[in-house]
């Protein structure tokens, strides 16, 4: 059967308040002993798979999950082993499941090959909410996360749809969220003790996927599966930002899988009826507010080093650390938890039923890319009369290209989509790290004067310069290449 649950945290400041409010009805207490097992290299770690057993009222209870293709479900398998000490794994009640599961757990003997990882031990407070047409669980979980020499503590609410709609669960969620502040947390008790034990401690970095469209998709159909890709893009790394637990790839990725949702409703939310303007611009206000530690992290991590080499050795740049609680506070604000759970209630939305009269999305994602390619052209006509903040805009727009192309690639032939690709690819590359070079000159001018940061600015100049260069005999060549769609 599948599982549809959200799970938040709950800021400290706000742990008190919610124990007594929650308590303050009707609940349902008991303790949850629970182990979690896996092979010695993390085999089911890796495939997103977690295998437990649990004591739940004297009953042992075995329980294995993963991931479905929505971020909200997962399939979860439950076999009630009984009433006595703690049993064996009996990975034979999966027998039936042979073509969903692992040959990791079907093979024979295949129990001897796993252990107890960890544990947890958390006093469970839940209480059942009926709203709307709809009945849905509320799970306080007090705790910890069990290790062989220490413990993580765990205080976290979990909301899970009993039956009714996703709607109707997200609805039931917000008013909790505004009151106690709760942040989306994507991580299972499973993969933040799989974590601990790797010594990661933090999310890795999610990429984009490819995108499956077919010739005759409606366009409600094609655009909610577009943003939907880049929801999921997104949303990792966004836990990654509100939890703490980041590296400089989790900031440019979330800054990625923003550029990339921002693209998607420029060109196609005027296609639909359902998506409101807001998103577009809350979306502008994380990109922004994410900008000044990706601008530092790319000054230290890319320029700093070529800085360095060409004689400037004592320059004083801050870490993008400087930024990490305004970043933490970004992602654990009610207004962008407010913004996901929309984005969510979108996602899981069933699309509108075609219109008649209405194109194949094709027909509109081709004007879209016709129309951006000849924006493109006419810039190119005349760059180097362009000033910085038009040669930034056309940058821009090759991204907003190439993104276009990446949504609806899966429309045309791969060796045409390829051969244009390939000539786009260098120069969003050069005009990116003319960018990051104005940028890092600005960066340097806004520092006090002295001989590091004089050095500092002429060399960048003369890199803007040379890379200016670059970019003008990339964009000839690019004005000779035939779009694919034409």
């Amino acid at each position: 059967m599948s599982e549809i649950e959200l799970k938040f945290q709950i800021p400290e400041a706000f742990q008190d308040m919610i124990y007594q409010d929650f308590c303050a009805s009707k609940v349902y207490k008991q303790r949850l002993l629970a182990h979690y097992y896996d092979t010695e290299d993390f085999q089911l770690a890796q495939q997103s798979i977690a295998l437990r057993l649990r004591l739940e009222q004297s009953h042992w209870i075995q329980t294995l999950k993963y991931k479905t293709a929505r971020q909200i479900e997962r399939f979860e398998f439950e076999s009630d082993l009984g009433k006595k000490k703690q049993p064996k794994l009996n990975l034979d009640v999966y027998q039936d499941h042979l073509d969903e599961l692992p040959t990791l757990l079907t093979t024979p003997d295949a129990a001897q090959k796993f252990q107890i990882k960890f544990s947890t031990d958390v006093k469970r407070i839940s209480k059942i909410l009926l709203f709307n047409q709809s009945e849905i669980e509320v799970c306080l979980d007090i705790g910890h996360l069990v290790f062989q020499n220490e413990k993580l503590r765990i205080f976290e609410i979990e909301f899970e749809l009993v039956q009714g709609s996703i709607h109707d669960l997200i609805r039931c969620i917000e008013p909790w969220m505004n009151k106690y502040q709760l942040w989306l947390d994507t991580r299972s008790k499973s993969q933040r003790g799989d974590l601990h034990l790797q010594q990661q401690d933090m999310l890795l970095p999610q990429y984009a996927e490819p995108i499956l469209l077919d010739q005759e998709m409606t366009t409600n159909s094609a655009v909610q599966i577009i943003l939907d890709n880049t929801f999921k893009h997104f949303l990792p790394n966004a836990t990654a930002l509100a939890s703490g637990s980041y590296n400089s790839e989790h900031v440019h990725q979330a800054r990625v899988a923003i550029r990339r949702m921002r693209s998607a409703l420029k060109s196609y939310a005027h296609l639909v009826h359902n998506i409101p303007p807001h998103w577009a611009a809350q979306l502008r206000i994380i990109f922004q507010s994410l900008g000044h530690a990706r601008d530092t992290d790319a000054i230290r991590e890319t320029l700093l080093p070529q800085l360095q080499q060409a004689g400037c050795s004592h320059l004083d740049i801050p870490n993008a650390e400087n930024y990490h609680n305004q970043i933490m506070w970004i992602f654990q604000s009610v207004e962008t938890n407010q913004l996901i759970l929309e984005l969510m209630d979108y996602m899981t939305s069933e699309p509108n039923l075609k219109n008649k009269k209405e194109k194949p999305f094709i027909k509109y994602a081709e004007k879209i890319l016709k129309k951006t390619h000849q924006q493109i052209a006419h810039d190119i006509g005349h760059f180097s009369q362009l000033e910085d903040e038009e040669k930034h805009m056309l940058r821009k727009r090759f991204k907003h290209l190439r993104y276009n192309i990446e949504f609806v690639r899966s429309l045309y032939r791969k060796k045409a989509v390829k051969h244009y690709l390939t000539a786009i690819k260098p120069i969003q590359e050069l005009l990116g790290q003319y960018n990051d070079l104005l940028v890092a000159e600005q960066f340097f001018h806004e520092l006090p004067e002295n001989e590091e940061v004089t050095c500092a600015i002429h060399w960048l100049k003369q890199q803007e310069k040379q890379q200016l260069k670059h970019v003008d005999k990339q964009l000839k060549a690019f004005r000779k290449i035939k779009p694919f769609w034409a």
